[in-house]
């Protein structure tokens, strides 16, 4: 059976053919204990659905997922934007390039994510006053900017 699956491996993955045969060897026993659920030398048919659909269905039919972390308003045209990135226009620019890349493959799965806080969250300057700052800061709160780097209890 390792032959085989060395066979398979070697259809499945364009660059295995590449490896040197030593490593297609390892490759394939790895494959072949991990597989091999029941020790007996073989691989029966429950173990091949296993192989099947924990290794070869995804080699073979992978899912694509796009996910986009935290572009929110706020960072791009609003109070926390950021300009001046490396040189580059701002935060504006990666929308265009999320837009291409949503246009450029049908993904199984598109998720959007933000970040978000309470109204009372401690990241907001706002609420400096909600929380002590460390004796050892050498702001004290009424003083405490945007930018800042302080302690706090």
């Amino acid at each position: 059976m390792p032959g085989r699956l060395r066979s398979l491996s070697q259809l499945s993955f364009t660059d295995f053919g590449d490896l040197p045969e030593q490593e297609k060897k390892a490759a394939t026993s790895s494959l072949f204990e991990t597989f091999d659920l029941n020790r007996d030398g073989g691989i029966d048919f429950s173990e091949f659905e296993s192989m099947w659909a924990q290794w070869v269905q995804l080699v073979l039919c992978p899912k694509w997922a796009f996910i986009v972390v935290d572009v929110q308003n706020d960072f791009i045209t609003g109070t926390l934007t950021v300009t001046n990135i490396g040189g580059r226009e701002g935060s504006a620019s990666i929308v265009p390039v999320i837009n291409d890349l949503l246009g450029k493959r049908p993904w199984e799965v598109v998720v959007f994510t933000y970040d978000w806080h309470p109204a009372d969250h401690i990241s907001f300057v706002e609420n400096k006053e909600c929380r002590s700052f460390h004796a050892s800061s050498k702001l004290c709160c009424g003083d405490a900017k945007v930018f800042d780097t302080c302690g706090l209890c």
